[in-house]
């Protein structure tokens, strides 16, 4: 362990230094920027003219306010003030991690583990200015909310995020996933849920209505920037249209005639399974980790930093399996730190924390799951 530290932390660190050039912080500054000056944030050319640079901006318009602030500031100071923001952030995502899973207070495996897993990967969310970190902290503070029972404070922070990454309007399962065994908390949780769900559904429709009415051409290039990014992303079918390249496969195959596109398919079928499974057993807590594996599995939008999000469930799966699946688990998780960091590329990287993740999952499958009652939910373990 202490050569995996000094290695990567020492080296590591030095040699992402040289690659450190905070693109995706830049990316909302110049955005955020450009749309405060009139410009399309969707315009690459415009940008690139007004500012020197390219920002490849795809998120909605409603993420635009949370990084205006930015636009304030010189593009040092943003760098800055946004590497602050995170540092701050990364030390509340630790306190929720504790607070949510009491165990591991005193774990100092943990500390060590996590140090080792998120050594690369984390590097990587600084040296690109990524807002995995804030993702995280937002997530698993929902989770946290939930389990205090506070479902309306978890909707409404589910809905506030999603206006930055729509796909997160998954997380509205979070209430319904706790199965409360009393009636007026079931009750309070599916009605919190419901109306989270059509509030999100209502906003998100007609704000793109308004925008495709309002400023059509800046729709199309929102999708052509999409359409740009998105194959840099990783999930379940981007790691088995790799293995279908590997094999002999073409990249270019249409993805309607992709095999992959079953198997994903198929993955997702098995994944709301183990939902409907653990809800069904009422333990809640195990549920909506579940969840949270099951969109960085699944979800189109993820990086190799979105790693920084399942560390800890990961962890305890890991603990509580036995034989192969332990080392299976731990020892892919491991690998994505600094013995592979600095020789693979980032996707690369991704596929290998892709591998723990499904590992993770499985796990969850073979496992009988034990029904639990209110009372113990703030103590259940994997």
């Amino acid at each position: 362990m202490a050569v995996t530290l000094i290695y990567g932390f020492g080296d590591g660190l030095w040699n992402f230094a040289g690659r450190c050039d905070n693109r995706d912080t830049l990316t909302f500054y110049y955005a955020a920027k450009g749309a405060l000056a009139g410009i399309d944030p969707y315009d690459n050319p415009a940008l690139h003219q007004a500012y020197g640079a390219f920002a490849w901006w795809v998120y909605p318009p409603s993420a635009l306010p949370f990084f205006m602030p930015l636009a304030a500031l010189s593009v040092a100071q943003a760098v800055i003030a946004f590497n602050v923001a995170k540092a701050i952030a990364l030390l509340g995502l630790a306190v929720v991690w504790c607070k949510t899973l009491p165990a591991l207070r005193r774990d100092l495996a943990f500390g060590l583990f996590a140090l080792a897993a998120l050594n690369t990967t984390l590097l990587q969310d600084w040296c690109s200015g990524n807002i995995a970190i804030f993702e995280s902290l937002a997530i698993w503070s929902a989770v946290l909310l939930v389990l205090r029972q506070r479902y309306g404070w978890a909707v409404a922070l589910v809905l506030l995020i999603s206006l930055i990454k729509p796909l997160w309007l998954a997380l509205l399962l979070l209430p319904l996933l706790m199965a409360p065994q009393q009636r007026p908390a079931r009750n309070a949780a599916l009605v919190s849920a419901a109306i989270g769900a059509a509030i999100g559904a209502a906003i998100g429709v007609a704000l793109l209505v308004l925008w495709v009415a309002l400023d059509y051409p800046a729709v199309v290039n929102w999708l052509l920037n999409l359409r740009t990014t998105l194959p840099i992303r990783y999930n379940v079918f981007e790691l088995v249209k790799d293995i279908r390249v590997a094999l002999g496969g073409t990249a270019d195959t249409p993805p309607w005639q992709r095999p992959e596109l079953a198997f994903y398919a198929l993955w997702c079928a098995a994944v709301a399974w183990l939902l409907w499974r653990c809800w069904r057993a009422g333990n809640g807590l195990v549920g909506m980790l579940l969840l949270i594996l099951a969109i960085a599995a699944t979800s189109p939008a993820n990086l190799s930093y979105s790693w920084v999000m399942v560390v800890p469930i990961v962890y305890r799966v890991m603990l509580d399996t036995t034989g192969p699946w332990r080392w299976a688990i731990g020892v892919t998780a491991l690998l994505p730190a600094p013995l592979l960091g600095l020789v693979l590329p980032w996707r690369d990287i991704g596929m290998v924390t892709m591998i723990s993740v499904m590992l993770a999952l499985v796990a969850f499958a073979l496992q009988r799951p034990q029904r639990t009652t209110r009372a113990d939910h703030d103590q259940v373990e994997l």
